[in-house]
């Protein structure tokens, strides 16, 4: 009888310590969740109604210019719709899109908005012999606008009646900026566009449009280095360093 009941004991405790170990096991199967983004992947829409919402970093998705003796641009396709009906590109196909990276910065602080931008292009209009010649320092652009002062918003603009005017910077192998450049922004479907008159300094062209359009990609404000070109496009036979800018 005792015999018997040792053994009935002994095959409870072995159910029971099988049913521990499947309950163990099944609190161990891991638990899948939904990712979600951390703050530092969330951004900021930008408007003109929280102007604090501008402040980051951007990518530059179009940019225009009439360079003396061409259009320089990034997207013919684009160019009536972002720029004007009058706007061309050249009929010639080597000479219509150029290859271009750029990069945008906005800053803000409670007295002022400061915007800097940074294009590189080569190809399209450069192709042309006559526009390498004349206009081949443009294929590199780093260009500070004067500070905005945050009192400037007027109906959806900032800057509309070119309250604060003037850029610095350069080109790649010089110079560039102008008091008299006059320039306004503003966002349309989350876009940055910044409309500009830029005094070019030459005789033949004395002004030329530029257009600039712009998409946020971070919250933080990267620092663009004026003195450093982009990989690509590779202008690295014209780009010089040492021209002495600093902003």
């Amino acid at each position: 009888m005792k015999k018997s009941l040792l053994l009935i004991l002994a095959s409870l405790f072995t159910v029971f310590a099988l049913t521990g170990c499947a309950d163990e096991e099944k609190n161990d199967t891991p638990v899948i969740t939904q990712p979600t983004l951390s703050e530092s992947e969330v951004i900021t829409q930008p408007t003109l109604s929280d102007l604090k919402s501008l402040q980051g970093t951007y990518d530059i998705e179009f940019f225009y210019t009439y360079a003396t003796v061409a259009t320089l641009t990034n997207d013919c396709s684009k160019l009536q719709e972002y720029v004007g009906s009058d706007a061309e590109c050249s009929n010639t196909a080597n000479q219509r899109d150029s290859e271009m990276q750029g990069k945008g910065s906005i800053a803000v602080s409670n007295d002022y908005v400061k915007i800097i931008t940074k294009v590189q292009l080569d190809g399209g209009g450069f192709n042309n012999p006559m526009v390498a010649q004349v206009a081949k320092n443009q294929k590199y652009n780093y260009t500070v606008y004067n500070n905005i002062p945050v009192s400037a918003v007027k109906d959806n603009y900032l800057n509309l009646d070119n309250d604060t005017k003037g850029t610095n910077g350069r080109n790649a192998d010089s110079l560039a900026g102008s008091e008299d450049d006059t320039y306004n922004i503003t966002i349309k479907n989350g876009i940055v566009i910044i409309d500009m008159i830029k005094h070019t300094g030459i005789s033949i062209a004395k002004t030329a449009p530029v257009v600039v359009r712009m998409k946020k990609v971070s919250d933080n404000v990267e620092t663009l280095d004026p003195n450093t070109a982009f990989p690509t496009p590779d202008i690295s036979n014209i780009f010089k360093a040492d021209i002495g800018y600093n902003n």
